[in-house]
């Protein structure tokens, strides 16, 4: 079947961008669906970390709380969602919405089209204290051409990286 290569195993962590992205677009006037917010980590509660600290443009919130109840409804997302449909199903729309996007990237990045920089799942190759991470990327034609550091965080963000990565 093929051989491993640390460089071409990409895992979709897209569905946390999105709802991080959709929580802070509702959020934030007047600039509504312009966030990008990074997520790194894993996909699972409290491994799953949104960085607003590095959101681009206006603030969300000043307010520590707010952020930290953001951040948590973010972890929460999929429990949310299970939750308002009653058991009977989960969030199969955005999964797919969130995962034709990560895979319109990774086309356009194999085809020479764009190099983006997307946030995955993926082997850190000795980059991050955790030897698999979500963290920020380079993608290109052979696959990852970059590993970018999480850079700079807030001590409440390095708090949830601290719980996330034990």
């Amino acid at each position: 079947l093929g051989v491993y290569n640390k460089n071409k195993l990409l895992g979709v962590s897209m569905l946390d961008v999105v709802r991080a992205n959709k929580f802070v677009n509702n959020e934030r006037t007047p600039y509504p669906n312009q966030a990008a917010v990074p997520v790194v980590g894993g996909h699972s509660d409290i491994t799953i970390v949104p960085l607003f600290s590095q959101l681009q443009g206006p603030a969300v919130s000043k307010s520590s709380e707010r952020l930290n109840a953001l951040a948590v409804r973010v972890q929460n997302a999929g429990t949310e969602v299970v939750k308002a449909k009653a058991g009977a199903g989960s969030a199969t729309l955005s999964m797919a919405y969130a995962g034709a996007t990560f895979a319109l990237l990774v086309v356009d990045a194999l085809t020479g089209k764009s190099n983006p920089v997307v946030y995955s799942y993926v082997d850190t190759d000795g980059t991050q204290p955790s030897s698999f991470l979500a963290i920020p990327l380079l993608l290109g034609t052979s696959g990852i051409l970059k590993r970018y550091p999480i850079g700079r965080v807030s001590d409440a963000e390095q708090k949830l990286l601290d719980a996330a990565i034990p």
